[in-house]
């Protein structure tokens, strides 16, 4: 019994202890919102600063993991849809994989251990050497001089380093692609860009216009739906094209 309320006890105090340094977060991220607009003036030079740690300096790590990240998974997926004739497919599936999926998280854990580790040494290291306290006597708010320019670089820097990840992944995949898979870059672009698109069913401008339902008729029925649009799969990789339903 006193085992079981010893554990419990523990239980309870490491939950205490997340909620307090969850709420911790929240309150400096709210202070840092609040104090944008009237110190952001004032702490431009800064946030330039901290652009270049945020933004120039992981992007070797983010470059170099991307280009080999997309390698792997196209070497991987390649091998085993090769072995059914589909090995144009793979740049479908890479290009949802990166820059929907992997590649936003890939680039949160490389800036979260390179520069977000950084940062929480240097603002402890102040803190422990009290020059946090000697901000607070000089009437500097701590959150506007230290967190606000890191939280608005890592906001601006974080999703420009994910779009280059991606793109460099893309890149490895098609280098992939046309060494060991014997993928026409042409074809492996085409479908990546097509993966990509807001409607993926019907991929081509053209397609989307003969896809239109017809305006004419009368007003008193409902419009036709519009036919089904899929992509040709001749090997010759032509041209989406538009199937009506039967």
């Amino acid at each position: 019994m006193v085992a079981l309320t010893q554990t419990l006890a523990d239980r309870g105090r490491a939950v205490r202890e997340a909620v307090l340094d969850a709420g911790f977060g929240l309150t400096v991220l709210v202070r840092s919102a609040t104090r944008l607009v009237p110190d952001l003036r004032l702490r431009w030079r800064f946030l330039l600063d901290q652009l270049v740690v945020c933004g120039v300096t992981p992007l070797p790590v983010v470059g170099i993991v991307g280009v080999f990240t997309g390698m792997l998974l196209a070497l991987q997926i390649g091998i085993e849809l090769q072995a059914y004739g589909q090995a144009e497919r793979l740049s479908d599936i890479l290009g949802v994989i990166l820059f929907r999926e992997m590649g936003p998280f890939m680039t949160a854990m490389i800036l979260t251990a390179s520069v977000g580790a950084g940062m929480a040494a240097e603002i402890g290291t102040m803190a422990v050497s009290e020059e946090l306290d000697g901000l607070e006597c000089l009437s500097i708010d701590p959150v506007s001089f230290l967190c606000l320019p890191r939280i608005l670089a890592l906001a601006l820097m974080a999703p420009l380093l994910t779009f280059i990840g991606n793109v460099l992944g893309v890149l490895g995949g098609a280098i992939v692609c046309r060494t060991q898979l014997s993928v026409p870059a042409s074809i492996y672009f085409r479908n990546v860009f097509d993966s990509l698109r807001a409607d993926p069913d019907c991929p081509r401008r053209s397609c989307r216009a003969r896809c239109k339902p017809s305006s004419s008729g009368s007003s008193s029925r409902p419009s036709p739906a519009p036919p089904a649009c899929a992509r040709a799969a001749a090997p010759s990789g032509s041209a989406a094209r538009c199937a009506a339903p039967s």
